[in-house]
């Protein structure tokens, strides 16, 4: 570690990770339910209320542990102490807040929006201005320096992507379609557009911080994965119109512009090992090397293979809304940013 303000990140990798192990929990208890007849928690614990808390979760650490990685890198990045730790402690104490408020407001009978959007209006006010915070903290970091990369670049890029996506969700629509179709915007472009550019930035800092591989050979899949998201990533929403009224062009977009965001991710694992083994160089934290590999294949099955098998509409009308949904958003997920930020933990504790 070569900056104190580095050490801010830990408290975020803290809350992630007893966040992530809630959002387990409850996810048994979600699943036990399908399990067994007799529900002992119906009265105090309904499905509904089980499920809201354990996809907001998902959200919350996932966020927690992207900011704390975003912490970790970005002054190593820019060469310089990060602009301002007490927004950043500030920032850390009001998402932890709003996060706990909102798993008491479920539990306390709390409902309003879509799925993964279901805080109150204030909460989501809150979140917003946690994400302005955040953005403004990181963007004056890096305006501290001149030493732009393109690791830098793409990680602002995604978050920025991030917190604008985010306001799509805010509003309350009366009609269902409409709704649906704006809450997309957030729950799509966040995890096939800003989330994708996250990761990718992220992972090759990892890479190149482990393994010594040249900046050029991450970068280059960068500016690829950039491409995609673009493309693939936006266009690609379009799978998640099939069955909401919209028109019919969108079976055509959703179809054929779906599954090859997670690419570039996988190949820049590939050149990296190859990179390593041409050059002979040591591991010396092989465990969170292994953890890289692992979400870059877990990556490609989960959000590509297994997404891709179900994406085309033909076979979308017999699958959409059944298990195979939702065993595809599952290994997609964890695959992806789970492993990601379980990744980064592993990797920054030991430094």
């Amino acid at each position: 570690m070569k900056f104190e303000t580095q050490k801010i990140a830990y408290k975020y990798f803290v809350v992630a990770t007893i966040f992530f192990g809630l959002q387990v929990l409850f996810g048994l208890v979600t699943g036990a339910k399908y399990v067994w007849d007799y529900d002992l928690l119906i009265n105090i614990l309904p499905f509904n209320t089980a499920r809201a808390i354990h996809i907001n979760l998902l959200v919350v650490w996932m966020l927690f542990g992207f900011m704390g990685g975003t912490y970790y890198l970005v002054p190593e990045e820019a060469d310089t102490e990060l602009y301002s730790p007490r927004l950043a402690n500030f920032q850390f104490y009001l998402f932890a807040a709003i996060g706990v408020t909102a798993i008491a407001g479920y539990v306390a009978g709390w409902s309003w929006g879509m799925p993964f959007l279901e805080q109150p209006t204030i909460l989501k006010i809150g979140i917003v201005i946690v994400a302005l915070i955040f953005l403004f903290n990181i963007f004056m970091t890096m305006m501290k320096t001149k030493k732009w990369t393109a690791i830098q670049g793409v990680l602002l890029g995604g978050l920025a992507m991030l917190a604008v996506m985010f306001l799509f969700g805010v509003i309350f629509m009366k009609n269902l379609s409409t709704q649906y179709y704006w809450w997309w915007w957030v729950i799509h472009l966040w995890v096939e557009g800003a989330w994708e550019l996250v990761t990718g930035a992220i992972m090759a800092f990892i890479l190149m911080k482990l393994t010594g591989v040249n900046r050029e050979l991450v970068e280059k899949w960068l500016y690829i994965e950039i491409g995609l998201v673009l493309f693939t990533g936006i266009v690609g929403t379009g799978h998640h119109y099939y069955w909401i009224g919209t028109p019919k062009y969108w079976f055509w977009f959703g179809g054929i512009f779906s599954a090859l965001e997670p690419l570039p991710i996988l190949f820049m694992v590939i050149d990296t090992l190859r990179d390593v083994r041409e050059r002979k160089r040591e591991i010396k934290n092989r465990l969170a090397l292994y953890w890289a590999v692992g979400c870059a294949v877990m990556h490609f099955f989960g959000a590509g293979v297994w997404g891709f098998a179900h994406t085309l509409p033909q076979i979308n009308q017999w699958t959409h809304g059944t298990q195979v949904t939702a065993s595809h958003g599952h290994f997609a997920f964890y695959g992806a940013y789970a492993m990601l930020n379980l990744t980064m933990i592993y990797f920054a504790l030991q430094r």
